[in-house]
């Protein structure tokens, strides 16, 4: 667990670990760094002294098996390498790769600091070469435990990590689930609506053909024609050639089927009168009908099509980790805001701040150097058959 010791050593605050004992100065984090480590690490001198003097381990790793002395090494801070030798640090321990501090330096070009180690570790096979047996059996029994210990921690956080994503993922099926039913229950409730709607206009149209057709309007309008002098042959007018179901029927030939001779040339101007009328009526009401059911047929009010998955195109970073066949690690790069552009600036210790485990994390800076290399020396352009 982090204190604020460790926030200390990691700020060079000499004043506040003078304050530490030597329990809190070998109290390790979440990633097993300790103040000791943190001090190494960022090259501050005066506090690793210090730490060490008041109890700090120099050789006590972190989950990785990198010591003070890695530490110190890799980053080229070459007054902290040269005081933890003196100081007595093991300058043969091993990290989980197998490596001596020497062998990590060289890895990061510290030539510097290769230097000094070398000469050290060619100073103590002469001087006692017991003790340096000694101290590389030990560092091998270390490392055999610092790597099961390491394996433990990275199943546990590779178990953590795929229970929240499978937690995420659903709540997000259950999201779309909950967007979709609302969305098809207004598609619903606008589909019976317009549905209510046609049948109204279609029960007021045909309402208003029958109206029409009102037998008792018929034999009023008779009546009428009765009124004005009609002969007698006129009251017994075939359906066909009265003004109600049979003008409908046969409304544009009405006018010359009629018999000059028993109906007045006024009778037959008013029956050609409301012919046009009813027709003009008739294709009114057939409009409002062809209307409504075109409305009906309106693709607006259909059901809105929902696509539950969106192919989305692949960012360059996703294509980068599929390449490798490391995807479950893209939760962890966007959770960091780490692009492609971003990774390709990582380092070995960025990548284990974010707690990355050593398989990976070898194969993504391997990868890393291959496409800066791939970048750098992009090779000639060769034309092919095509």
């Amino acid at each position: 667990m982090s204190s604020r010791y460790h926030k200390a050593a990691a700020d060079g605050n000499v004043d506040l670990l003078k304050e530490a004992t030597r329990k809190d100065l070998n109290t390790s984090d979440e990633d097993g760094m300790t103040p000791t480590l943190l001090a190494a690490y960022h090259g501050y001198l005066e506090a690793l002294e210090v730490i060490c003097r008041r109890g700090g381990d120099p050789d006590k790793c972190d989950i990785w098996g990198n010591t003070p002395l890695h530490h110190a090494a890799c980053n080229g801070h070459i007054h902290c390498v040269s005081f933890l030798i003196n100081f007595g640090a093991n300058i043969f321990a091993l990290d989980n790769d197998l490596r001596t501090p020497l062998e990590a330096a060289a890895s990061r070009d510290r030539k510097e600091c290769v230097q000094i180690l070398d000469k050290a570790a060619t100073e103590q096979n002469l001087l006692n070469p017991k003790k340096v047996s000694k101290q590389k059996a030990q560092a091998q029994r270390n490392v055999e435990r610092q790597i099961k210990e390491c394996e433990r921690r990275q199943e546990k956080h590779q178990h953590e990590m795929n229970r929240n994503y499978i937690k995420e993922k659903v709540g997000t099926l259950n999201s779309s689930k909950g967007t979709h039913s609302r969305t098809k229950k207004a598609a619903d409730s606008t589909r019976r609506q317009e549905t209510q709607r046609n049948d109204q206009e279609d029960d007021t149209s045909r309402r208003s053909v029958m109206h029409l057709f009102d037998e008792k309007e018929e034999d009023e309008f008779l009546n009428d024609l009765e009124d004005k002098n009609l002969t007698g042959n006129e009251s017994q007018l075939s359906i066909f050639q009265r003004p109600g179901l049979g003008k409908i029927v046969f409304g544009r030939n009405l006018a010359a089927e009629v018999n000059p001779e028993t109906v007045s040339s006024e009778k037959e101007g008013v029956r050609v009168t409301m012919a046009s009328e009813l027709f003009q009526n008739e294709n009114a009401e057939n409009g409002r009908e062809d209307d409504a059911e075109n409305s009906a047929d309106v693709p607006w009010n259909e059901e809105e099509v929902i696509w539950d998955d969106e192919e989305t195109e692949n960012t360059p970073l996703e294509v980068f980790l599929a390449s490798q066949m490391l995807d479950e690690f893209l939760p962890v790069f966007m959770r960091e805001k780490i692009d492609l552009d971003a990774l390709m600036l990582c380092s070995d210790e960025d990548l284990q701040s974010i707690q990355m485990e050593l398989g990976p994390r070898k194969k993504v800076l391997n990868a890393v150097n291959k496409r800066k290399q791939a970048l750098k020396n992009p090779g000639k352009t060769v034309d092919t058959c095509l």
